[in-house]
């Protein structure tokens, strides 16, 4: 009996390590920001649970090689993938491609955090390399030595058909991050689906609430993909709650339950065609959720983040509350919240669910989370607009070194006449006021694209925290601006006439001035000019009608800045 049992041991575990091998890394995404996304395929013909034995990404940022290095970044799998299904795992703050935000299965965690470039001072003696461990045994990895993947996708050739833990380039295809963007259903470059072990079948899948959810409201969306099936061409939906009529749905939108009663609902969607049949092989998707018309306790932002603590976590850290604000920012993965613009009254809310508009009152129940100690709300259990088009509340004006500050995190700040003295091809740039301490200027919703280093600029944006740094996120492209500011014995000299012009654009008592550089509102410059003497005349008839900026420069440094406008 004991070398049959042995015997039976040792079969499971063969057959458990090469079910495990058919778990490959099939795709990378390297985005914008924080636009990061890591898929997974199984291509197994059985079952896969990602957490016996453990599967484990770990990420060695700034490597040539894993060698005894210790990895940046872990994260240990969980679930069951099925056979040909992909798992997504994503920054938390990933805003592109839209459709990844909603996909399951997946998760957010920090592994997926990568450039695809090496350390800032040389980044490419170095990368970013993305592995995959069953247990403590390398299994699968992308990139290795000095390979750049800066700002591009790479999806594993279909021909491929096992995890290879020798970094091969040969076994990736490279496209744009915008043909990963727009990619259709069925496709192997759209995140999600790998062609190798794919299906074609109709599906449809329900994305919010989440089974077993919590919802602290009489009214509920229910938020679902549909694939591989064309809604109204190839058929609808049919849906039922609580086991009663069935309804029929011809769009993709939403589904708006209204006014249910505190308790446990189970919705029920199923494709059919025209005729009203069901597709064959059958197409269905449930939720189960509780109503619980009881709000948690409501706290004011103040109470979520005021703290005295020296981790500067919040004292409700973990705890699920309601609180209201205005909201002051909104993009993809999220928005920011005040409530006035005194310290300690911002807050960012992660997610994904909601699209708010700047200015709405809103209320708000979640989760108080400590992010790498940057204080946000996430898990967002109840949603409601109080008002639309209040005021945001005004810009708290700060230096570059007074911004870096726990009573400011997530709050509007305002940065005047700071100088770039950095720009990151990932987008993200720094400025200077003075000699010492310099700030990062994020793209997290806005990428300011054309940052030139020596300009003096005007940045408004929210104060974020990621990677042990304080840094201004813009909203939009009016929160970064040149700098209109010159000295006031400069602008008694300096004239610029005729102000607005549609043709010659004259600048007079301009002496001991070198160059002439014109930028418009982007930042993105559009023409230089040598200056020899005391006065220079530009044609500007060619310029597209709006406002732009003139920068003296004297010895490569910017004197000042005066802006004329283009009829």
């Amino acid at each position: 009996m004991k070398k049959i049992s042995t015997l039976m041991l040792i079969i499971f575990m063969i057959g458990s390590i090469s079910t495990r091998a058919q778990v490959i890394i099939s795709q990378i995404y390297e985005g914008a920001s924080y636009n990061k996304v890591i898929e997974l395929t199984n291509l197994g013909t059985s079952s896969v649970n990602l957490a016996s034995p453990q599967l484990t990404i770990k990420t060695f940022n700034n490597k040539t090689d894993i060698g005894t290095n210790n990895p940046t970044y872990t994260y240990n799998l969980t679930g069951t993938l099925a056979p040909g299904q992909c798992y997504l795992v994503r920054h938390y703050q990933t805003a592109l491609p839209t459709y990844v935000l909603t996909y399951t299965p997946g998760d957010t965690n920090m592994c997926a955090n990568f450039n695809g470039t090496g350390a800032t001072a040389n980044p490419t003696a170095s990368t970013d390399i993305i592995a995959l461990y069953n247990g403590t045994t390398l299994v699968d990895v992308f990139s290795w030595g000095t390979f750049q993947f800066l700002n591009q996708s790479f999806y594993r050739n279909a021909v491929i058909t096992q995890p290879n833990p020798t970094w091969t380039v040969g076994e990736w295809t490279s496209v744009t991050n915008l043909v990963v963007d727009n990619a259709p259903v069925n496709t192997i470059e759209r995140l999600g689906y790998h062609l190798t072990g794919g299906s074609t079948d109709p599906a449809v899948l329900i994305s919010s609430p989440a089974d077993a959810a919590i919802v602290y409201s009489a009214n509920v969306n229910v938020s679902f993909t549909v694939y591989n099936f064309v809604v109204p061409t190839a058929g609808h939906i049919h849906y039922t709650l609580d086991g009663g009529a069935v309804n029929e749905y011809t769009v993709t939108t939403p589904i708006a339950l209204t006014g249910l009663s505190a308790g446990v609902h189970k919705v029920i969607l199923t494709l059919v065609d025209p005729s009203h049949v069901a597709v064959v092989p059958a197409a269905v998707d449930s939720v189960s959720f509780t109503v619980n018309l009881t709000p948690p306790p409501a706290h004011t932002i103040y109470q979520i983040q005021y703290t005295s603590l020296p981790t500067g976590d919040s004292p409700l850290k973990d705890s699920l509350v309601t609180t209201h604000g205005t909201v002051v920012a909104s993009f993809a993965a999220g928005y920011y919240i005040q409530d006035g613009n005194s310290p300690w009254n911002g807050l960012y809310v992660y997610d994904n669910t909601h699209t708010p508009a700047l200015g709405d009152s809103i209320s708000v129940a979640g989760t108080v989370n400590e992010y790498y100690n940057y204080t946000e709300f996430k898990t967002i259990v109840m949603y409601n607009t109080l008002a639309t088009g209040k005021p945001i509340p005004a810009a708290i004006p700060v230096t570059t070194t007074s911004v870096k500050s726990e009573q400011l995190e997530g709050m509007l700040v305002a940065i005047t006449d700071a100088t770039c003295t950095y720009v990151h091809t990932s987008g993200w740039w720094k400025v200077l006021q003075g000699t010492v301490d310099t700030v990062e200027i994020g793209n997290q919703m806005y990428p300011f694209p054309t940052a030139v280093v020596g300009t003096r600029y005007d940045v408004k944006g929210m104060v974020n925290y990621s990677f042990s740094a304080f840094m201004v996120e813009p909203r939009l492209a009016a929160d970064v601006q040149v700098h209109v500011g010159i000295a006031e014995n400069e602008q008694n000299l300096v004239s610029m006439y005729p102000n607005p012009t549609s043709s010659i654009l004259n600048i007079a008592n301009i002496e001991g001035i070198q160059q002439i550089r014109i930028t418009n509102l982007l930042g993105k410059c559009i023409a230089v000019h040598a200056v020899s003497g005391n006065n220079a005349s530009i044609d500007v008839s060619t310029y597209k009608s709006g406002v732009y900026f003139v920068s003296l420069l004297k010895e490569n440094a910017i004197s000042g800045t005066r802006k004329f406008i283009k009829q």
